[in-house]
């Protein structure tokens, strides 16, 4: 019995992490591009965020000690495999956290007024509500994640039950050639979990052989919840379906985007707080107070220029922070399994050619994101 709750917790603080404001984004892409191929960039990019979350897994069960990600980086890389390491995760973490207040401040602002105008003021409120949280730590963060991944999945399957009868099949048989690649940043980005692993191996102490079945879990669950959700708001709505796509819905699809981007911001900003304090030896409340201002100042200044869009801020997020931590696991894999000190739970097959194809895939991701953005 307490395997299986210890399980679903570590699953939880996997699917909390992952399930955020990705989630929000995706009906939007898919719509422009064609549904079929928005399934295909799910199932695929599903399979290998599942590969790239068992490698790090292994990586972290493969080494003795807590570290955060820059941490293994630097055992098995080296000085430029912990500094590009740290630049991942801190444009990708504060990338997410931007995305995150713009979200809910957007969605409050909806939800109570019918309209963005006081996106601002329901931002600031959040950051004040969700710095708190993050300043107490894993406690905090494990207690959120059980009980919102756990609310996340009810409100799906009542959303799903209730809009099914909704979807116009036409509308799932749209295709555009010209935007095929558009889905590719926002659902790599609305997979990512990767900052989440340290916290989900210290919950699995003296349980790690359930880290690979966490990981599984994790990442089929938020398959099944992007997969549903974007059929219904697709085949609802159409080419229709507004950015924040929880607009075209009522009062309990938007509270739903709430807490997920809530669970994930508690995830994220912990997970860079720990970083700071156990990797660069700064004090934890430092930590925490870089953690939390410089989200803070971007969503103040994005908000005064709106030189992003809440899809660009998803998507330049997920194809350069998660791309380049993508690649540099997949470096770090083959070397843990010959440098590790710690014999691991378990072990992923890997081959050079597979590791060289998904570096390849990253890399084009990386260019392509950069030239869509500037052109």
């Amino acid at each position: 019995m307490r395997d299986i709750k210890q399980l679903f917790t570590a699953s939880a603080m996997l699917i909390g992490t992952t399930i955020g404001a990705g989630f929000l984004a995706i009906p939007y892409v898919v719509s422009q591009s064609g549904f079929f191929v928005g399934l295909f960039y799910l199932v695929f990019l599903g399979l290998v965020i599942l590969y790239l979350n068992l490698a790090l897994g292994e990586i972290g069960l493969r080494t003795q000690g807590q570290h955060q990600l820059t941490g293994y980086a630097q055992r098995y890389l080296g000085k430029w495999g912990k500094r590009l390491m740290f630049f991942s995760m801190i444009f990708g973490i504060y990338a997410a956290i931007l995305a995150y207040l713009t979200g809910v401040g957007n969605s409050l602002s909806y939800l109570f007024f019918n309209s963005i105008q006081y996106s601002l003021f329901f931002g600031i409120l959040i950051w004040i509500i969700l710095s708190f949280f993050v300043f107490h730590g894993l406690e905090w963060l494990k207690k959120g994640m059980a009980y919102g991944s756990l609310i996340i999945l009810i409100l799906i399957v009542i959303f799903s039950f209730s809009y099914f009868s909704e979807v116009d099949y036409s509308n799932l048989t749209t295709f555009d050639s010209s935007s095929i690649f558009l889905p590719f940043g926002v659902i790599f980005f609305a997979y990512l979990g990767f900052s989440a692993m340290p916290e989900i191996q210290k919950s699995l102490f003296r349980k790690e052989y359930l880290l690979r079945r966490a990981l599984i879990l994790g990442v089929f669950v938020s398959f099944l919840v992007y997969s549903l959700f974007t059929l219904v708001m697709v085949g609802a709505y159409g080419i229709s379906v507004q950015e924040i796509s929880t607009f075209s819905l009522g009062i309990i699809v938007i509270f739903l985007g709430v807490i997920t981007m809530c669970t994930s911001y508690f995830a994220l900003s912990v997970a860079l707080k720990d970083m700071f304090s156990l990797d660069y030896q700064i004090s934890k409340f430092n930590s925490w107070l870089v953690t939390t201002l410089v989200p803070l100042i971007l969503f103040l200044i994005v908000n005064s220029t709106k030189i992003f869009s809440f899809s660009e801020i998803v998507s330049l997020g997920g194809s350069i922070s998660g791309g380049i931590a993508a690649i540099l696991i997949l470096l770090m894999l083959p070397r843990s399994k010959h440098a590790g000190n710690r014999k691991p739970e378990y072990s992923i097959w890997t081959s050079s050619w597979i590791l060289g194809l998904l570096c390849l895939i990253f890399i084009l991701g990386i260019v392509y994101e950069i030239f869509a953005f500037l052109v």
